[in-house]
């Protein structure tokens, strides 16, 4: 196919709007690049740009005759033609007889017309009979409404058997929603927060009482942090169908992208067996799409810049031109939509929205009077639109499953271009091509049952739902063992520690309301823009690891082509908030927070660990740690000079301020006492650096876990002795599951890491023989790896500075004694010496202080050299 092509520069004046009428090499516009004598960039049109590609050949449709059942039925109407595509047929006849089925064929393979046979067919059969529909994002399920009522009218049913709840319809609608209709359309979160809480409802009850079938499109998304909660709410919604005296359990219907054992997902997330249909029955035809990676024309600019102006090029070209642009960060859209200068033409959509505007956004793109949409993982599932042919993928996406399904977004009716911006060695940093990756296995989805953070809100849920033990009718509920151990710690008077938090936000909110299907217990953070000193309405919420770094005070935070600038961090009626405040920043200006990050690792939960003894002693393991992250100041960038506010040089009192976040969660952690482990003349731990980036790569690409699920740190890693001091352990990485609670997402790393090893050693790096020494080292690893028990007097412990307010438990552990920090002492431990409010000191163990604000606002101590020294920023 020929690839449309034209200048696009914004229009403003830059170095690379020079020689605008210049063209590739083939003749054709520079879509991709224009030439640019400064940078010595060559006009290059998107197939001249591209260095690798792969061509998805149309299909041809196979058809079977509509299913025996429906032939002369009202039902038939719904679909004119006395033919079905092949999996639709099949799906159907397993449906009638009353097996659970779930769908994985390609986006746009007619999934909506198996939920559609099916579901009138069965209203058709019993008019008492109730569907409860899921769909995972409001947009997709305010575009698939209307679709659902054409069909039931021409089916003969009043358009008001179907009817939609999402969180915004008011609580005295619902009901009323309830009672007249038989065909419900709801989020999974209004379904956890308000469908199941409500026994108490009668038209709550009566619903749930007739529900027949439960379906579940785009099932692949319920996958890690939504997927696991999704699990245990699928298991308490049974519970809550049993309860009100619904004979039998409800029917499963599930559509998904394509994903690998989709059967074993559904039976993981529900509890119940299912039949699969997969591509070998797929009978839908498709259009040609050319799949294309293209680096951007230079190492120093950004994939956002390069984005904005293919961006600008594709529209200005192609008149019939509709291009969705894909980036996994929210501000990342946000800041692309604004390069293009087109805010008319390219509009950005992205979680967080308004109802309002989001509701406008998809108006416009059904419409077809917005070109291109960059948008986040939001609209992998969402409204309908069939005439997208350009696509743009920033970076590889996170899994093979999600290009999959980015790639069923273009090409419905036409054929179609879709590229992946990235650098060039994407993909040989893994002894991979394009065509390798796309020809790949695509990947199970996720599920993790083990979550303790999880089970437990959600045994808060059941026992305020059902106020007694948890129901387990042998097949008909499979409760993981973490839930029933969930329960069981529900009526210890004394939770851990660590879930204390948790019980004592249910203590104020219903728990079905304080905590979301998509987070592991953390509190968000509400975003409220302050108009001329006046606060108003939340335009969005934020979690705590990802505010530190989005919005933190003083960060441009953009918001449906708005900019903002966050001022302070607070709390009103209990709940937190972050304030922000127009700005009329331009759109190049950017901030990045200046971070210090701290692990502290439990040396007693190491799994798949082993040992090396050799010359370079060391081992790796995964444990469970607990990672602090401060933000302690920001930089701002303009064009090409950087403006660095430090937090410490504010006044007193200005909003402007550190801001620390907790997390616990687990990880990979290796440690070798080898020199090229060990940081340079500037304490840079270069080497470090290179071995965790490359590590969560590797397990990004390979197990397909989303970048911006992973963390690392290669600095500032504490353990601890057996009596609980915290020492620093050097020469250590750590790659971290960036999640709260953690999911097991590292793994991998520990059980495979000696195969992972010698694989990237002969892809692409800065530092060959680093990873050939790393290789060597681990060769001679044994088992088990202990972390070192008492490194004594000459390691690095951490301690609270001079004056700082701690406290500590009393000899009875019954009460906390508060005190101030006056000075560490060594004995044959750390300690402290803590001025009491009576004036009297006290030494007390550093492993029993903690600060009276938790802050990690710690400092670092070596007892031999009497010297102290501040942990460094990352």
């Amino acid at each position: 196919m020929t690839t449309p092509t034209a200048p696009g520069s914004p229009p403003v004046a830059h170095a690379d709007d020079a020689d605008d009428s210049a063209t590739c090499r083939c003749g054709a516009a520079p879509t991709a690049f224009k030439r640019n004598t400064v940078t010595s960039v060559s006009a290059k049109c998107l197939s001249c740009a591209a260095v690798d590609r792969y061509q998805l050949e149309p299909l041809n449709e196979r058809n079977l005759p509509l299913p025996e059942h429906l032939q002369g039925t009202p039902i038939a109407l719904i679909h004119p033609r006395d033919t079905v595509w092949n999996h639709q047929a099949i799906a159907v006849d397993h449906l009638r007889r009353g097996a659970n089925v779930v769908v994985a064929t390609p986006t746009a393979s007619g999934k909506t017309l198996i939920f559609h046979l099916h579901t009138l067919a069965m209203l058709h059969a019993d008019p008492q009979a109730a569907t409860l529909v899921m769909y995972p994002a409001k947009a997709l399920a305010n575009d698939q409404l209307l679709r659902w009522k054409q069909s039931a009218e021409t089916a003969g049913f009043s358009p008001g058997c179907v009817q939609q709840i999402t969180d915004d319809v008011p609580m005295r609608h619902r009901q009323d929603l309830l009672r007249t209709a038989s065909i419900v359309l709801m989020t999974p979160d209004v379904v956890h927060a308000w469908l199941i809480r409500s026994a108490a409802n009668p038209q709550v009850s009566a619903f749930r009482r007739r529900l027949r079938l439960i379906i579940t499109d785009e099932a692949h998304v319920y996958e890690d942090v939504l997927g696991t909660n999704a699990a245990f709410m699928f298991r308490r919604l049974q519970s809550a169908v049993r309860a009100s005296g619904n004979p039998d359990l409800p029917q499963y219907l599930a559509a998904t992208a394509t994903i690998q054992f989709p059967d074993k997902h559904m039976e993981t997330l529900t509890g119940h067996p299912f039949i699969p249909l997969e591509a070998d029955d797929n009978g839908a035809p498709r259009h040609p799409t050319q799949l294309l990676h293209i680096p951007p024309p230079t190492d120093d600019e950004s994939l956002e810049s390069v984005a904005a102006k293919m961006i600008t090029s594709i529209i200005d070209n192609d008149p019939n031109a509709q291009l969705i642009v894909f980036h996994d960060s929210r501000q990342g859209a946000e800041r692309i939509a604004a390069h293009t200068h087109r805010r008319s033409q390219v509009t950005p959509y992205r979680a967080g929205y308004l109802p309002q505007e989001r509701r406008e956004i998809e108006d416009k793109l059904r419409a077809n009077t917005i070109r291109a949409i960059v948008s986040t993982s939001a609209l992998e599932v969402g409204i309908d639109m069939p005439d997208l042919n350009y696509a743009i993928n920033i970076g590889l996406p996170p899994t093979r499953k999600q290009l999959h399904q980015r790639l069923g977004r273009v090409g419905r009716t036409r054929p179609a271009t879709f590229i992946i911006l990235a650098d060039h060695r994407i993909f040989q940093r893994h002894n991979e091509s394009l065509t390798h990756y796309y020809r790949n296995s695509v990947e199970p989805s996720r599920l993790h049952m083990d979550n303790t953070y999880i089970a437990y809100q959600h045994a808060l849920c059941y026992q305020q739902e059902n106020r007694g033990p948890a129901r387990n009718t042998g097949a008909d509920l499979d409760w993981p063992p973490s839930f029933t151990d969930a329960l069981a710690m529900i009526h210890d008077a004394n939770p851990p520690r660590d879930l204390a938090h948790v019980r004592a936000r249910s203590n104020k909110t219903p728990p079905q309301i304080a905590y979301s299907l998509r987070s592991t217990g953390e509190e968000s953070l509400d975003i409220i823009p302050s108009i001329d000193g006046a606060d108003a309405p939340a335009i969005g919420s934020i979690n705590p690891p990802t505010a530190i770094s989005e919005v933190f005070p003083g960060a441009l935070y953009r918001h449906n082509g708005r900019t903002y600038q966050a001022r302070e961090w607070r709390r009103r009626q209990g709940k937190p908030y972050v304030r922000i405040v127009p700005n009329d920043a331009a759109p190049s200006t950017s901030t990045r927070p200046m971070l210090r990050k701290v692990a502290i690792a439990n040396p007693r939960s190491t799994s798949h660990s082993a040992l090396s003894p050799g010359p370079h002693p060391g081992g790796y393991a995964h444990v469970t740690m607990t990672l602090w992250t401060s933000t302690e100041g920001f930089v701002t960038r303009t064009g090409g000079s950087n403006v660095v506010t430090n937090y410490a040089d504010m006044p007193p009192g200005d909003p402007l301020s550190r801001k620390t976040v907790s997390m616990p969660t687990s990880g990979f952690l290796l440690y070798i006492d080898a020199p090229w482990m060990s940081s340079d003349e500037e304490d840079r731990p270069t080497g470090r650096n290179e071995i965790a980036n490359l590590l969560a790569h590797e397990l990004s690409y390979q197990h397909s876990v989303a970048l911006p699920n992973l963390g690392s740190i290669t600095s500032n890693i504490l353990t601890t002795t057996p009596q609980g001091d915290p020492y620093l352990l050097e020469n250590a990485l750590a790659v971290y599951d960036n999640i709260h609670g953690g999911l097991g997402l590292t793994l991998p790393l520990a059980r495979d890491i000696t195969r992972i090893i010698p694989n990237v050693t002969s892809a692409p790096s800065s530092n060959p023989q680093l990873f050939l020494l790393l290789k060597r080292w681990l060769d001679t690893a044994t088992e088990p790896f202990e972390f070192p028990q008492e490194p004594g007097p000459a390691a690095w412990w951490r301690t609270f500075p001079d004056g700082a307010l701690v406290q500590f438990p009393d000899p009875s552990g019954r009460s906390l004694i508060l005190g101030h920090k006056l000075s560490d002492v060594w004995y044959d431990r750390p300690l402290a010496t803590i001025l009491l409010p009576t004036g009297e000191t006290t030494d007390v163990p550093i492993a029993l202080l903690q600060e009276q604000h938790p802050s990690a606002n710690w400092l670092l101590w070596r007892p031999s050299s009497h010297s102290y020294r501040p942990l460094p920023l990352q």
